[in-house]
């Protein structure tokens, strides 16, 4: 099972890095800001941002100590 998930990780990436230069070539091209980074990064991670958040109101509201 873990070889299944390191696969898998190893997929995500490749594409990101595929997309990523696409990206940029085609920005470049038009003269424009790639932003292909910053939404490979959002796709497994787009709920940690709020969740820190989150976390660090409540521990400093909610904590009682």
């Amino acid at each position: 099972m873990g070889l299944v998930v390191f696969g898998v990780m190893a997929l995500y990436l490749i594409v990101s890095i595929i997309v990523v230069v696409v990206a940029v070539r085609a920005a470049k091209k038009r003269g424009k800001t790639p932003c292909a980074a910053v939404v490979m990064y959002l796709i497994p991670f787009w709920d940690w941002l709020p969740t820190v958040a989150a976390h660090k109101y409540y521990c400093a509201t909610e904590a009682g100590f």
